[in-house]
């Protein structure tokens, strides 16, 4: 492989260059981390993960009230602050374990609506636009799927 790498000339380096491109992606290890407002204001959300021995802030997302945003974070533990959107207070600031699988989460108001909670839920898989509906599964014929006599 590498006597026809070397032969080949810019075209085998440039293949090679494409290759390694194209494995890039599998080697590194993210996951999305998609949190929901259920409450009645805006909230900035902020994630931060620690990479290669250095704290990496991803930057500030506002979040609507009913909306959602998905985070693209490093693997590790993330540490997730939830600001008010109004006067930039800080409500809530926990850490989520660093997992293989996405995660979602919903910032829930108590019931005085002066606190918030981030709760785990399952996560939201939103079907491509284009996807065909999916059908019901045709009923099993009567008889035992034999023939008609």
């Amino acid at each position: 492989m590498m006597r026809c790498l070397r032969t080949c000339g810019s075209i085998g380096r440039g293949l090679g260059g494409l290759v390694a491109l194209l494995l890039l992606p599998c080697l590194l290890r993210a996951e999305t981390i998609t949190i929901a407002n259920n409450s009645r204001v805006d909230m900035v959300v902020q994630c931060a993960a620690v990479v290669d021995g250095k704290v990496k802030r991803d930057k500030p997302q506002v979040i609507k009230p009913g909306g959602s945003a998905a985070i693209l974070a490093p693997g590790g533990n993330k540490l997730i602050t939830v600001y008010d959107g109004r006067n930039n207070r800080v409500l809530i600031q926990t850490t989520i374990a660093g997992a293989k699988d996405d995660q979602a989460f919903a910032i829930e108001p108590n019931l005085a609506g002066t606190r918030v909670t981030l709760e785990a839920i399952k996560p939201i898989v939103v079907a491509p636009a284009d996807a065909p509906p999916k059908k019901d599964p045709e009923p099993a014929p009567k008889g035992g799927g034999l023939p008609p006599k």
